[in-house]
């Protein structure tokens, strides 16, 4: 058995009461670690965590670091949202007059077979 301690290589104490209260250390400070790992990665943590850096870089997107209004940027957005609302719309308007264009060319048939 090593008489030196692995992580600073200094001699183990000999005296009992001594080396008791150094393993009482070592097992101190290992679980101040473990609860800070445990911490770290807890869930709750990392969303918190995950939000207040969204928070942060949004309000940095946004603002200026003199806390002044990013117009320029804010109005890019704006214009993007826009854009986005127009495509879906012409999209909803398309789809409804090929639906529609459906039922008429069914009925269409329909009659057709009816008088034929």
């Amino acid at each position: 058995m090593s008489t030196a301690r692995p992580s600073t290589g200094a001699p183990l104490p000999s005296d009992p009461a001594a080396l008791e209260q150094l393993i009482k250390g070592q097992q101190a400070q290992l679980a101040e670690s473990v609860d800070a790992l445990v911490d770290k990665v807890s869930p709750k943590n990392v969303v918190a965590r995950t939000k207040a850096d969204l928070r942060q870089k949004s309000h940095d997107a946004v603002y200026t670091s003199s806390g002044e209004l990013r117009v320029e940027r804010v109005a890019a957005a704006g214009a993007g949202a826009a854009g986005v609302a127009v495509l879906a719309l012409v999209s909803a308007v398309r789809r409804h007059r090929r639906r529609g264009r459906r039922k008429v060319e069914k009925a269409a048939a329909k009659a057709q077979k009816r008088l034929g």
